[in-house]
């Protein structure tokens, strides 16, 4: 074989027009062996690169390519297959190495192509390919030569790897045979899990059970338990390495033995409970400034928010299925430091011959009725076995869903007409309050990353001059669009193009107040997926120019207005608590107590927990609605104006 230049899809940039067009003119002269057919569908697969070149002679030069290839391809047999394969993997330490050409070929002409499965296996074997990539990436390759994909995929059990990665996130998809049965796939998975390094995240997918991988994997029981079994022992061996850092927490009811502490701390004065155990107002406040439990702007702060709870790190090295929630160490620290508030006040109010159930209860009678709204009874049970409680628990959330759209729809709550009345999805439960919630379109959305991320392409200029985002980097360095380079200026030009940004007197990038309010709003898009928009015209004294921003980035399609009782990032996460609807990982612990879930008893007090805290935020969210509904009447309750300033509220000390 010549080992002469050659071609490949890495010079389509370096390679001068004259020196293309130069050797294309002799492949095309010549007569072409299998590698010339190989090079030359290397221009084939970077027509797009060529075509950016303008040049129009290499344009036209693409039709005669391909006459060449049509020629080529039907004189092939198994002698002129074996000679390409010859090309392409004898010569391993060659730069002319064109698999991908190979199986680009075999993939376009497979109905031409004179070659069977068996002949194909055999070149397989001879050569010792067995790699899958990227044969398995072409559907029909995987059509035409069935056996030969089957051959090679069972021949290593690290290959079911490629299977489960159509259940994860990747935007890449691979192509199995139909001849590959489950039983087979199964003992493939069964190997895996024993071997000496499985991919940890890619078990956790198989353990989720994402939608569609059981027609391909028998999970039994007794499979799902040794997946459950292997992924702990390789948490536990990433741990005693030193690759997982587990942090904890404490919750202190003592000031002394609270300030004596050296870790994260928080602190919760039992004695505002304990003095005020029968003032249920006052509990009920005490339970809305629990520590971590909202934003600043009355979002439920339990909610997964990947922007600013995450790391494109942390996302790249994460392997998730299709239908993943980001339940982040971050996430899980807010979810249990809230528990454990929880289960602090409800112990004090025990101690107090009270309960948290009371606390509910009272607000679904005497609070609610005061208000103008009355429900029908509750019962929410105050004993009996933790166990017992959550399957009472649960059913009881789910009727607070039904009667509250009954009274928004009707402004009464009718038993007969509840008995038909369906339990609505978080989705579906209806808010009293037009334009509840503002969130960033499509085409708002990558500017939100232009702005605030920190792979943005706009935050860093050199190592003198950079910030986590392009808004800390334009308050923090007096910039002109000239000391931005030259890729970067396009980004800027379409931030001014937006009205995002503007220009001082001085040429520098800058913001008016207008901008600065725009900016602020954008932040919480970011961080938070959505604004409470009543909540923020309560908390910032907003200028006059506000109302009319906001109708102006309406009309631009910047942001939208959707009303429920629940933001989207809020019934997110009560989906991925409750039930496994939306999520594969889902913890669905309500769809347990409809199986009659046998666990260990400190998982049914957890639940029991949980169980408390969802009717807790409907309280909170239907409290927010009243408020709402009647702030301009005389009657706006006793609780519903939330005082921040209250004394006895938790501390966070950071």
């Amino acid at each position: 074989m010549d080992y002469i230049d050659r071609f490949t899809r890495y010079d389509s940039v370096t390679w001068k027009d004259s020196d293309i067009i130069g050797r294309l003119q002799g492949l095309l002269k010549k007569e072409k062996t299998s590698v010339d057919i190989l090079e030359l569908i290397t221009f084939i697969m970077e027509t797009s690169l060529l075509k950016q070149k303008n040049n129009s002679e290499l344009n036209e030069m693409v039709s005669s390519i391909k006459s060449s290839i049509y020629i080529w391809i039907n004189q092939v047999d198994t002698d002129v297959m074996n000679e390409t394969f010859g090309c392409v993997f004898e010569d391993n330490d060659k730069s002319y190495q064109y698999v991908d050409e190979l199986v680009y070929l075999v993939n376009q002409f497979s109905d031409q192509l004179k070659v069977s499965d068996a002949e194909m296996l055999h070149l397989f074997e001879k050569y010792k390919v067995r790699s899958l990539l990227p044969w398995i990436k072409y559907k029909n390759v995987v059509t035409k030569y069935p056996e030969t994909i089957k051959t090679i995929m069972l021949s290593d059990n690290g290959n079911i790897e490629y299977l489960i990665n159509n259940f994860t996130d990747s935007k890449s998809v691979n192509y199995f045979p139909d001849n590959i049965t489950k039983e087979e796939y199964s003992s493939m998975l069964d190997l895996y899990i024993d071997s000496d390094h499985p991919n940890g995240s890619l078990l956790e997918v198989v353990q989720y059970i994402p939608e569609g991988i059981t027609g391909y994997l028998n999970l039994t029981s007794k499979r799902r338990l040794k997946l459950k079994k292997r992924i702990e022992n390789l948490n536990s061996e990433l741990m005693a390495h030193g690759h997982i850092t587990k942090i904890g927490f404490n919750v202190y009811t003592d000031w002394v033995e609270y300030r004596q502490a050296d870790e994260i701390k928080f602190f919760l004065d039992k004695d505002a409970i304990s003095t005020n155990q029968n003032d249920n107002p006052t509990i009920l406040n005490v339970l809305y400034y629990l520590e971590g439990l909202w934003t600043p702007n009355r979002i439920l702060n339990l909610s997964s928010f990947p922007n600013i709870e995450s790391s494109p790190l942390i996302e790249i090295l994460t392997t998730k299925s299709k239908r993943y929630y980001n339940d982040t160490g971050a996430f899980k620290m807010k979810l249990e430091l809230v528990l454990l508030q929880l289960e602090i006040i409800q112990s004090t109010l025990i101690e107090k011959d009270s309960s948290l159930e009371n606390v509910l209860e009272y607000f679904f009678s005497e609070y609610t009725e005061a208000e103008g709204m009355k429900w029908l009874p509750l019962d929410i049970p105050t004993e009996g076995t933790y166990k017992n409680r959550n399957k009472a628990l649960f059913p009881i959330e789910e009727n607070i869903r039904k009667q509250w759209c009954l009274w928004v729809r009707n402004k009464e709550i009718d038993l007969e007409m509840l008995e038909f009345e369906n339990t609505p999805n978080f989705s579906e439960i209806s808010s009293v309050v037009e334009d509840k919630y503002i969130y960033a379109s499509d085409k708002l959305k990558p500017i939100l990353r232009m702005l605030f991320s920190d792979q943005s392409p706009l935050h860093y200029i050199n190592k003198k001059i950079n910030a986590p985002s392009f808004v800390e980097l334009i308050d923090n360095h007096n910039l002109a669009i000239a000391d931005f380079h030259a890729h970067q200026q396009t980004g800027i030009s379409d931030l001014l193009d937006l009205d995002v940004v503007t220009l001082d007197a001085q040429n520098k990038i800058s913001m008016t107040d207008r901008q600065k309010l725009q900016i602020y709003l954008f932040e919480q898009l970011w961080m938070y997926e959505v604004i409470n928009k009543r909540a923020l015209e309560e908390k910032i004294n907003l200028p006059n120019y506000y109302q009319d921003m906001y109708h102006t980035m309406c009309d631009e399609n910047l942001i939208f207005m959707e009303s429920a009782l629940y933001s989207k990032p809020e019934q997110n996460f009560l989906n991925y608590m409750l039930n496994n609807k939306m999520f594969d990982n889902s913890l669905a612990i309500r769809n347990g107590y409809g199986h009659d879930k046998i666990a260990e008893d400190g998982v049914y007090h957890r639940d029991y927990l949980v169980a408390l805290l969802v009717i807790l935020v409907h309280v909170m969210k239907i409290n927010e609605e009243l408020h709402y509904m009647n702030e301009d009447s005389d009657n706006d309750g006793f609780w519903s104006k939330l005082d921040p300033n209250i004394s006895w509220r938790t501390i966070f000390i950071k």
